[in-house]
């Protein structure tokens, strides 16, 4: 049977077709006098170390896939599209993530908030800075307001307490630890920052979508519904950058295949899905 549908359902599918970053939900979290081109048009480049073994690359890939996902969040944080790339892009930190209210200054957020969390708001005004999570994996103690000793609690307690969401499949939890034990200072490449457009996100897509067809094939159909709604979340974010309102179309419809997939999944349905995309990703090429 396939997941429950809430997972879906945490994916706003408002499509929108834009010329302007600042349509894009990761607008919502860029102070309001920041240059939101400059911001959002590039990031950090991604520093991970992919294991050389199969299994531990897929679950590499795999919790990569759910850092970019608001899917892995629970309640308001959902609802307004927020993943854990928001903070931290690409598993840096973030100099210009900014909420009114939430924040002091650019690159600081209250954590201990009730905005996001009916767990952790202490009533307090106190943010403090996001961290960059390269090297996290060395650590021993894990957190500012509130310490653990593994990292395991530590993601743990962020996804339960701090924004509401409901324990992620085994395989997508797992893959969320390797990620970050995986993003690594010595694997950071040549050029510090890296370009982000609508080509850079059909790759997330494409990447996402192999995924699913792996997951697929292990055959847990909590997995298989996560990352579902993990694609579906990165095909909202290239709509958000479109301009031809033909390929957002076609993107709406790759959408709903997607959902019809998680309520009845077959194999060869999937590679019906992998040749519409295809037709759509020459767009983006």
């Amino acid at each position: 049977m396939p997941f429950p549908a809430p997972w879906l359902l945490a994916v706003s599918f408002a499509l929108i077709a834009t010329s302007s970053l600042a349509q894009l939900d990761d607008a919502q979290w860029v102070h309001p006098d920041a240059d939101i081109d400059a911001v959002l048009g590039s990031a950090p480049s991604e520093c991970m170390a992919l294991p050389a073994d199969t299994v531990k690359q897929m679950s590499v890939l795999t919790g990569r896939a759910a850092f970019r996902s608001s899917t892995l969040m629970g309640g308001h944080a959902a609802r307004r599209g927020l993943s854990c790339n928001s903070c931290h892009r690409n598993g840096h930190g973030n100099p210009d993530f900014f909420i009114t209210a939430l924040s002091d200054q650019p690159g600081n957020v209250d954590v201990t908030n009730g905005v996001f969390s009916s767990h952790r708001d202490d009533g307090v005004f106190n943010p403090v800075p996001i961290p960059n999570l390269l090297d996290a994996g060395d650590k021993s103690d894990f957190g500012t307001m509130v310490q653990t000793d593994s990292l395991q609690a530590f993601i743990t307690g962020i996804l339960s307490e701090e924004f509401d969401a409901r324990p992620p499949p085994e395989p997508v939890f797992d893959g969320l630890v390797a990620y970050v034990k995986a993003l690594r200072s010595n694997a950071c490449p040549d050029e510090t920052r890296a370009v982000q457009n609508l080509e850079t996100e059909w790759r997330d897509v494409e990447a996402f979508f192999d995924l699913l067809v792996w997951h697929n094939g292990q055959g847990d159909s909590a997995t298989i519904a996560f990352m579902i709604g993990a694609l579906r979340h990165q095909l909202e974010r290239v709509s958000q950058r479109l301009e031809d309102k033909d390929v957002e179309t076609g993107i709406v419809r790759l959408s709903l295949q997607l959902r019809q997939f998680n309520e009845s999944p077959e194999s060869a349905e999937l590679a019906r899905l992998r040749a519409d995309m295809d037709r759509l990703g020459r767009h983006f090429k």
